[in-house]
């Protein structure tokens, strides 16, 4: 069987023509000749050499050792040679799968349905599992501190002292309530009306989301939501996501430079859906817990119109630097928002005011 190619030597980036025959003796000798070189003769043991699987028509590659390699793209010879050979009954299977278009789009459906359940259900779950598995210390340690956000976005408040310690009265039997959350309320100047949890139990509240609540109740409903964050561990499941996806998206694209560039659009949609599941389950905690201890549910749907509103006004201040439409800003900021949209969060009191007992509200 004669097998024609290109031999390069492993040395110089020279090619060569050449000839692979293979003769089918006991010891299974083979004979690389060159053509133009008075058919130099060079025995292999065929132990020794790698060939690889057929990927299409790309010409196929045969390595002897010491960096000696045999190209050809007599794929048909080279099957030939293998079945004589070689006992594997896979010899050619991927050739054969490739060119057979319904078992592609058949592994193509499984893969594409693969890689979707693994981040739309494995990621979360896992992230969710080990989240609940890592010890209590764990928590107080990841993530941003409070003194490193201090140095680099918080002022001092500027509430006074007293209504800084009457809130903190206000709220301290339901911190309480869960010992292991280690939950405390602070409170920081920002430029906006804000409110989140860290991991190591802090709740900060912004001096303006304090001024912009109607009444102390509002604020609860506030609390509430937070202390939900840090019940669920949402801060440490969503860094744990963020890890998985990053790492995934490497393995499937083979590219680290490039994953800012290729993946960056995708991996931010799903962060942010995975962000808007965490602010549902937030949302509902905070309503049960408000129905649980007899306040009104409504001060959370009120408070959310009043940061909305408060949004609104920001966009109406800006809407004159950027030239875009009113409208257009505030479907742009709720399809970019971690956080659901407001008339949503409304319906979801609405229905839980009509059935408390059910969890149609949440889903």
């Amino acid at each position: 069987m004669i097998i024609n190619g290109i031999y390069l030597d492993g040395k110089t980036s020279k090619r060569v023509k050449a000839r692979l025959d293979v003769l089918q003796s006991h010891s299974i000798d083979l004979h690389v000749l060159h053509e133009d070189q008075d058919r130099v003769k060079i025995p292999l043991n065929y132990s020794n050499i790698k060939i690889d699987s057929q990927l299409g028509n790309t010409p196929r590659e045969i390595s002897f050792g010491d960096d000696q390699l045999f190209i050809t793209d007599d794929h048909d010879g080279v099957n030939e040679f293998l079945k004589l050979h070689s006992t594997s009954l896979w010899i050619g299977t991927i050739h054969k799968l490739e060119n057979n278009l319904a078992l592609v789009l058949a592994s193509t459906i499984i893969t594409l349905s693969l890689i979707w359940l693994a981040f739309s259900s494995g990621i979360p779950k896992s992230a969710e599992y080990i989240a609940f598995q890592l010890p209590s210390f764990t928590s107080e340690h990841f993530g941003s501190t409070l003194s490193v956000l201090d140095e680099a976005i918080f002022d001092p408040s500027q509430l006074s002292n007293e209504r800084q310690l009457e809130l903190q009265t206000l709220a301290k039997p339901f911190l309480q309530a869960d010992p292991s959350l280690n939950a405390t309320l602070v409170f920081r100047s920002s430029d906006n009306a804000n409110a989140f949890a860290l991991p190591d139990g802090h709740i900060v509240f912004t001096d303006d989301i304090v001024h912009l609540a109607k009444n102390d109740q509002e604020l609860l409903a506030i609390l509430f939501h937070e202390i939900g964050h840090l019940k669920y561990k949402h801060l440490l499941r969503r860094a744990l996501q963020d890890s998985m996806i990053t790492l995934a998206i490497i393995l499937i694209t083979g590219d680290l430079d490039t994953i800012d560039l290729i993946t960056g659009l995708p991996t931010l949609m799903l962060d942010l859906h995975y962000s808007k599941e965490f602010e549902r389950e937030a949302d509902y905690f905070a309503i049960q817990q408000l129905h649980h201890y007899k306040m009104p549910v409504d001060a959370f749907a009120n408070i959310m119109k009043g940061l909305e509103e408060d949004q609104l006004s920001a966009i109406e201040m800006g809407q004159s630097e950027n030239g875009f439409d009113k409208d257009q800003l505030i479907k742009l900021s709720e399809f970019l928002s971690t956080h659901p949209a407001t008339q949503a969060r409304i319906d979801m009191v609405e229905s839980f005011k009509k059935d408390p007992t059910s969890k149609q509200a949440f889903n």
